[in-house]
């Protein structure tokens, strides 16, 4: 049967997939090492990227507390659950970035603990506060036209102040920790407008006198809100958890001491780019 219709129609698409495909060639992935474009700089004037952002993180905290005392052996002490609001900044130019979280929880125990000679009953207040800085370069990155991936290393300094306090009698420790620590980080790109970003790190110090353990992940939905001179304005909601685990040893009574605290909540997020 002769359609001529057909002809037309095949010829049409053919004409429209030429412009699609020959008018503008589509991005390319390109791949950095160590900040590095493999395959040479684009043509054109160099852009630095960079971002400054603060958030906001509900978090419910569960902690646990284990010490181990020589002669005495170790000893699980239980921390009621609680909630807190801790804040971070975050700040990005070209290859480097910075962060801060200052983080504050209220507990009590749930049983008997002892530090340094002191025994602190079941009820006592157990207050933390933990204050995070971390610096890291980019090693490396994978663009794509919807995607693109970062690996970063750094060092990461944690500022731990733990507090037990007994009808007014308190004790506290406050202990610094520096730790190597990777990041890795991640942008999908539904449209314009919307985006998934993901970030883990994890961070390592096995020092004999304060030792860290500390790993985090959080996944979040990015919302373009407008455009000015100065840079883009986003906003982002999602969820962060986090598991720090810090120790420190007491040096009249050689107890070692490890807090493990898990924290778990929604973050909310407001930062420009430029």
């Amino acid at each position: 049967m002769n359609r001529p219709w057909l002809l037309a129609l095949a010829l049409s698409l053919a004409h429209a997939g030429g412009v699609l495909a020959y008018d503008e060639p589509p991005p390319v992935a390109r791949v950095f090492v160590d900040g590095e474009d493999v395959d040479g700089p684009p043509p054109g004037p160099t852009h630095i990227p960079g971002w400054l952002g603060a958030s906001l993180w509900p978090v419910a905290v569960s902690t646990t507390i284990h010490a181990n005392t020589p002669g005495i052996g170790p000893v699980d002490t239980g921390v009621k659950s609680a909630t807190g609001v801790n804040a971070s900044v975050y700040l990005h130019q070209g290859y480097y970035s910075a962060a801060l979280d200052a983080i504050q929880t209220s507990q009590s125990l749930t049983n008997p603990y002892t530090l340094a000679g002191t025994t602190f009953a079941a009820g006592s207040a157990f207050k933390q506060t933990d204050i995070v800085v971390r610096g890291s370069r980019e090693l490396y990155r994978f663009d794509m036209p919807w995607a693109h991936y970062h690996v970063d290393a750094g060092l990461r300094y944690t500022l731990g102040q733990a507090s037990f306090d007994n009808a007014g009698l308190a004790t506290v420790r406050t202990t610094g920790y520096l730790s190597p620590e990777l990041l890795f980080s991640s942008v999908h790109a539904f449209d314009d407008t919307f985006a998934l970003h993901t970030r883990s790190s994890v961070a390592l110090n096995g020092a004999t006198s304060s030792r860290e353990l500390s790993w985090e992940f959080a996944a979040f939905l990015n919302y373009h809100l407008f455009e000015t001179d100065q840079g883009v304005h986003d906003a982002a909601v999602g969820v962060r958890f986090a598991s720090y685990t810090l120790s420190f040893t007491d040096t009249t009574t050689a107890q070692e001491t490890t807090l493990k605290n898990t924290f778990l909540g929604p973050e909310f997020t407001y930062a420009i780019h430029w």
